[in-house]
């Protein structure tokens, strides 16, 4: 698999993470970025 280290500008992308506590991960990011978690779909 081909490694990207970057994307012109204006490229859609989407970066994901698997944490164990859900819940948790939510309350943490949500803060740090400051947006809501509207939960799955």
């Amino acid at each position: 698999m081909t490694e990207i280290t970057s994307y012109a500008p204006g490229t859609p992308s989407w970066v994901d993470i698997g944490v164990p506590d859900i819940p948790a991960a939510a309350a943490f990011y949500s803060g740090l970025v400051r947006m809501g978690h509207r939960g799955p779909g």
